[in-house]
């Protein structure tokens, strides 16, 4: 608007969104992918839905509670007790590591960009986790009520925590309605995961 932009050329096209006559690149037409599982495959390219029916009660099941699902952050460092910034951990039910980010930023007066944390962990779960705050008395933290969030420690450090500063993240997961002879598989495969690792 108000840029006196002929926009009598332009049209919709099938499948393509707007785009101008005159455009030297015009889009391919979308198509299946060749090789495509079965449930992949499309007429005119786009995604089939996939309808899944009810889950049988004898399937194996995580997550039907937060507590089912436990993570723990294994830090790369410990803090070291002075500094200009504020090590926190923390365990969150239910909350986004941004969340509890944003609201740490309310209680201390800063910005969001200002709260450090390694990594982001899941919500519907109950996870422990390191926070940077900076410029603020760790005794503050035994004073916050945040919804969903409990103060387990703090202390201070010299700068903050940033993005990958984390050894890994040490899980517990409770699964829900196994039977005696799933107990052999699930052992075999845990232990494999133990010594091979698996991506996050």
């Amino acid at each position: 608007a108000g840029s006196g932009r002929d926009i009598s050329s332009l049209r919709l096209q099938s499948e393509h969104g707007i785009s101008h006559a005159g455009s030297p690149g015009r889009t391919a037409r979308a198509r299946a992918e060749p090789g495509a599982p079965a449930l992949l495959r499309t007429r005119r390219g786009f995604a089939a839905p996939v309808r899944m029916g009810p889950m049988s009660a004898d399937v194996p099941r995580i997550r039907e509670t937060p507590e089912d699902f436990f993570v723990d952050e294994i830090p790369l460092y410990s803090p070291s007790g002075a500094g200009d910034h504020t090590f926190v951990r923390i365990e969150k039910t239910l909350r986004t590591t941004e969340g509890v980010a944003q609201d740490l930023a309310d209680c201390a007066g800063c910005h969001t960009r200002d709260i450090g944390y390694a990594g982001r962990k899941d919500r519907f779960a109950v996870t422990r986790q390191w926070f940077s705050v900076p410029k603020f008395d760790p005794q503050q933290f035994a004073h916050f009520e945040i919804p969903g969030v409990t103060v387990l420690e703090s202390a201070r450090h010299p700068h903050k925590l940033r993005t990958g500063h984390l050894r890994g993240n040490r899980f517990n997961i409770f699964l829900r309605g196994v039977r005696d002879d799933d107990l052999p598989r699930a052992e075999r495969i845990a232990s494999q995961i133990k010594s091979r690792g698996i991506p996050n």
